[in-house]
């Protein structure tokens, strides 16, 4: 071999092992990028999974609260109509996949019927409708703290 091709050689044994050297570190560090990918894949996963159980926790809370609010403005809506002694009349319709809420709250005894204050809107689909038009009665008693600010209505505002 002459001394040349000899040279070039060399040249190109060097060229191709730096070569290898740069495709063994692009090599690692493309293996250090997957790593880093899985790693940040494992905890998107386990950030998907404490949102999800978050939300769980937020959902109960939540129906929790409507819950006891429900049964709050409920107890409240009974115990004002069984003390001014206003009918509550349960019309609701249950099935097999639900309920249908519907109370019709009818005008009191102690008020003559065609002096009932309120001409339309008897008919309550929540508990804070019907706490609406038992306290909106309730208010037209003498026994009541609000008696004088009693107003008469052509409709309730729930309909």
């Amino acid at each position: 071999m002459s001394k040349k091709t000899s040279k070039a050689k060399q040249m190109a044994e060097r060229t191709i092992a730096q070569r290898q050297r740069q495709i063994s570190e692009q090599e690692r560090r493309l293996q250090e990028a997957v790593e880093a990918f899985r790693a940040q894949k494992a905890k998107v996963e386990d950030l998907k999974r404490e949102l999800a159980e978050d939300q769980g926790r937020y959902q109960n809370a939540l129906a929790a609260h409507v819950r006891s609010v429900t049964a709050a403005t409920r107890s409240k809506a009974v115990r004002l109509a069984t003390k001014y002694s206003i009918p509550l009349e349960n019309e609701s319709t249950h099935y097999g996949a639900g309920y249908d809420m519907k109370y019709y709250v009818a005008c009191p005894l102690w008020i003559e019927e065609d002096d009932d204050p309120l001409q339309d809107g008897h008919y309550a689909y929540d508990w804070q409708e019907v706490l609406w038009l038992v306290e909106f009665y309730a208010k037209h008693h003498q026994e009541h703290p609000e008696y004088v600010e009693r107003e008469h209505l052509e409709a309730a505002p729930h309909i």
